[in-house]
């Protein structure tokens, strides 16, 4: 990404959330990010924060796309919900959209 940063090329990276949990990007997507409710039971979250990493040579953009499942598209109900998280890193600035 520094490479990139310092040739000063767009760039858009989905980040691998292996060592972080989904939950952790639902408590920051409640808390900062637009909530729509694709049905009843899924609600799909999301917005955009700065990420400050030490080994980047600026700050970038992380965007998020979150997704918590109450019930099933076929209607069964689930006794914890799922959540899905989808995080990416960019210099792209534009906003998003329902």
């Amino acid at each position: 990404m520094n490479v990139c940063l310092n040739e000063q090329v767009n760039f858009i990276i989905k980040r691998n959330l292996r060592r972080e949990s989904p939950e952790e990007w639902l408590a920051i997507a409640q808390q900062d990010g637009m909530c729509c409710e694709e049905r009843e039971g899924k609600r799909v979250y999301l917005g955009a924060m700065t990420w400050n990493d030490k080994k980047l040579v600026q700050p970038i953009r992380a965007v998020y796309h979150v997704t918590e499942r109450t019930i099933e598209a076929d209607g069964q109900i689930l006794l914890t919900p799922t959540v899905d998280a989808e995080v990416y890193w960019t210099t792209l600035v534009c906003e998003y959209e329902q």
